[in-house]
């Protein structure tokens, strides 16, 4: 419920400072009960803010601003570490929201490139959030736009390809609408 709550206030809009103050009872929680899962998606989506509210090394990382600095302290966030520790043992859910939260950041921070990489490695794991629908939401929409950013510099074979699949987003974000009216 904890992770659910910061989704849903970025999803509508809340001030990030809340987002944050919001995320920040939910960390402290999964640190005394020792969810590391959750501790990870919390963090994610604490970088995300960060990142919105220009509290990160550059605009396209989610580095903090003194990890690029020699530094032993252990509540640095490496985005690089961070990233290297996704493929251990860890739940397909965590990993499909950071790579979703990436995918949107680095689309905002026009860093398309980048959001496509992290488009790819959250749609190999789309299957792990279909039971929440602003996360499947969210990869429709910013996977459409990524693939729109890039699409007149992209190959002609790789245009042929986006082109379906912005149809096939373009047609679940129709269903949805036509299902869920404003």
């Amino acid at each position: 419920a904890l992770l659910g709550l910061v989704s849903t206030a970025l999803l509508q809009g809340v001030p990030l400072d809340i987002a944050w103050r919001e995320s920040a009872k939910g960390l402290e929680f999964s640190r005394k009960a020792k969810y590391q899962d959750d501790v990870d998606v919390i963090l994610s989506q604490q970088r995300f803010i960060a990142n919105m509210q220009g509290r990160t090394a550059s605009f396209s990382s989610f580095d903090d601003v003194q990890a690029g600095q020699d530094t032993s302290d252990e509540n640095t966030f490496k985005e690089t570490a961070f990233e290297a520790e996704l493929g251990k043992d860890r739940t397909p859910m965590l990993v499909y929201r950071y790579w979703l939260l990436k995918m949107q950041a680095r689309f905002v921070s026009g860093d398309d490139a980048e959001a496509l990489a992290a488009a790819r490695k959250a749609k190999a794991l789309l299957w792990a959030a279909l039971g929440i629908p602003e996360l499947v939401l969210n990869y429709h929409y910013y996977a459409a736009l990524v693939m729109t950013a890039l699409y007149e510099g992209a190959p002609a074979d790789e245009q042929r390809e986006w082109r379906e699949l912005l149809l096939e987003h373009q047609t679940q974000l129709r269903e949805w609408a036509q299902v869920y009216p404003p």
